[in-house]
């Protein structure tokens, strides 16, 4: 009796102190801003990558299968000796860890959630865009992706792809990084990072995940099983959650900046690609007409490389998928996301902020 009511008093007393600290952090986002995500968090960020980043294998995949075996195993022992006794301890184990966890999640990079918006330290000013506006956007960013499209390699499906593969992409991130960190003091250079390739991508796909940020190794795990030519958009997006930026869509933004403005035409195709794909989406749902106006302007290659694309992705369509994103969603609105998986698409507002204000 006195082992259950001491685990249950460090869960209840883990939960409390989860509670104080995200409350706390609601409330002081500035104290956050300078204390924690610019200082603090940079610190255990390049701590944990550097650390895990001379494995030249994804950890995070080790933990996950071993955490499945685990859980298989208990759950089979658990069956084999089944007590009300034994259930209650394996229960109060497993929620012990579990609060555990979540407490370290928000002291290691959780609380970035509560940060102050990328906006207020970039120089130019988020607003609400009317639909001329977003014309305007979709616009921009079709004439750069068709002209980048035009000068790039294709593989014998008429594809956009990179000679190298997706071991240079990679490689390459970091360098992207570095150049954009001069542009805007509050996104971090690279630093000695190693975006992980995951085994594991096809199931990744399944899943509908292009890409998974742990903040318990400070590790980027990347699908390279989706297509190539969103690779580059990927990879800096989860190196963005790496650097402190949670929300998803201002990790599309910063990616976004950091593969519109690098020197690799690879990098920039993937970053108006996509920026074209969230505006172009949020055009049809404004007005229809416009978008299938400037649908129609898309180049040959632009469409191989949708076709590609929209092929691919409805191959992983089924019940692993909507189970994937239903987890997502949840997680998402657990870390001060409400809006869930739609956190995404809000990138357009600062895209067309960005393409109109400079």
């Amino acid at each position: 009796m006195k082992k259950f009511v001491y685990k249950i008093t460090y869960i209840l007393g883990i939960l409390i102190s989860i509670n104080v600290l995200t409350y706390f952090a609601s409330k002081n986002s500035g104290w956050v801003e300078s204390v924690y995500s610019q200082n603090i968090y940079l610190k255990i960020g390049s701590f944990l990558s550097n650390i895990f980043g001379i494995l030249p294998f994804s950890f995070t995949e080790f933990l996950i299968i071993a955490a499945l075996i685990s859980i298989i195993a208990t759950s089979y022992v658990l069956i084999r000796n089944f007590s009300v006794t034994n259930f209650l301890n394996y229960l109060l184990n497993f929620l012990s860890i579990l609060t555990t966890l979540v407490f370290l999640f928000w002291c290691l990079w959780g609380i970035n959630n509560f940060r102050m918006p990328v906006e207020s330290s970039l120089p130019f000013e988020k607003n609400k865009y009317t639909v001329d506006d977003l014309e305007k956007a979709c616009e921009i960013l079709l004439e750069k992706a068709i002209y980048l499209r035009e000068h790039l390699d294709e593989d014998i499906n008429g594809v956009a792809t990179v000679n190298e593969g997706y071991m240079e992409i990679l490689r390459r991130s970091s360098e992207s990084y570095d150049k954009i960190s001069e542009m805007y003091d509050i996104i971090p250079s690279a630093g000695k990072i190693r975006p992980k390739p995951m085994i594991l991508s096809k199931f990744m796909s399944g899943l509908n995940y292009t890409g998974m940020y742990n903040p318990y190794t400070g590790e980027t795990n990347i699908n390279i099983d989706e297509p190539i030519f969103n690779i580059p958009f990927t990879v800096c997006h989860e190196i963005a959650h790496l650097k402190g930026f949670p929300k998803e869509n201002e990790a599309n933004f910063i990616s976004f900046l950091v593969c519109t403005n690098s020197d690799d035409m690879f990098f920039q195709y993937s970053g108006y690609l996509s920026g074209l794909l969230y505006s172009a989406n949020a055009l049809y749902r404004e007005s229809p007409d416009a978008y299938f106006k400037l649908r129609s302007t898309y180049s040959e290659g632009i469409n191989r490389d949708l076709t590609y694309s929209t092929e691919y992705w409805d191959k992983h369509q089924g019940l692993a998928a909507k189970i994937g994103e239903s987890n997502n969603n949840v997680f998402l609105k657990f870390t001060n996301q409400p809006e869930g998986t739609k956190s995404y698409g809000l990138v357009v507002d600062l895209i067309i902020s960005y393409l109109l204000g400079n």
